[in-house]
């Protein structure tokens, strides 16, 4: 639980980018707008805690450049929902102690597709198994290599094709019941990877038990025209994870970026 010296810290913050203000703030407002014994407390203060905890820098700070009256209207807008958020928070809690009752210890995103626990990510996408789809990948040597190993139909970020990275090693596990790769990279001289598995049968129970661990961002969602992608930050944004499925194959990403980046490099999943 933040206390008040840590809020008190947050709303003086003046580093914070519009955008992530804007995206967390959508959050907070839509938990809010919950009945109180729906609301949950835990994810409008994990919203509050990434808010104070960001060390960006605002191309629109309010004390360092001139703006015009409405930004400084909006600004104090994120103020007083930030304080109401927190109003909201301490009754909760309060009323939580008083009835014996423990808060909900965690929360589920995107119909169900990820849930959070404190700082670990349980996907599950279960509901994007089927049919593999059509791929259009370009000529690419990565693509040939696994083609030519027995994984083929892969659908990848085309960002991180035609040259972005450089391959350092390939492990293949084809069995009876899957091809899988796993594939080693740098990108801008940093470390990556890359997990295939394709699996060559339906399964009627399908039962998907994945941890990630140390989620230092919040979780963004990225659907393309041909699979919807969850990407999230790890280890204190030393990497982001991309991870979706297409079809009966699972893709986990692990790239040395920032969220927006990672984000902007599941968009060419298609």
């Amino acid at each position: 639980m933040i206390n008040k010296n840590q809020f008190e810290e947050f709303l003086k913050d003046k580093s914070l980018d519009e955008i992530s203000r804007e995206r967390l703030d959508k959050i907070i407002d839509d938990e809010m707008k919950k009945p109180e014994d729906e609301m949950n407390p835990e994810l409008i203060e994990y919203c509050l805690d990434l808010l104070n905890s960001s060390d960006e820098t605002a191309e629109n700070n309010c004390d360092d450049k001139k703006g015009s009256g409405d930004k400084n209207v909006k600004t104090l807008k994120f103020s007083f929902r930030h304080i109401a958020a927190l109003a909201a928070v301490i009754s909760i809690v309060i009323v939580a102690a008083v009835s014996g009752s423990a808060s909900v210890s965690h929360y589920k995103m995107y119909d169900g597709a990820i849930e959070v626990d404190g700082n670990s990510v349980f996907p599950n996408l279960s509901g994007f198994y089927g049919e593999m789809q059509s791929t259009d990948m370009p000529d690419d040597a990565l693509i040939k290599e696994l083609s030519d190993n027995g994984v083929s139909g892969v659908l990848l970020p085309r960002a991180l094709l035609s040259g972005a990275i450089e391959v350092t090693n390939i492990e293949y596990n084809i069995d009876e019941w899957r091809d899988g790769a796993y594939i080693e990279f740098t990108y801008d001289g940093k470390y990556g990877n890359i997990s295939i598995e394709i699996e060559k049968y339906d399964y009627d129970d399908r039962v998907e038990n994945w941890e990630f661990l140390q989620v230092s961002s919040v979780v963004e969602r990225v659907k393309t025209n041909k699979a919807t992608a969850f990407c999230f930050s790890q280890f204190k944004n030393e990497f982001t994870t991309i991870i979706y499925r297409s079809g009966k194959a699972l893709y986990v990403i692990q790239v040395p970026v920032e969220l927006d980046e990672a984000v902007q490099i599941a968009k060419t999943i298609n």
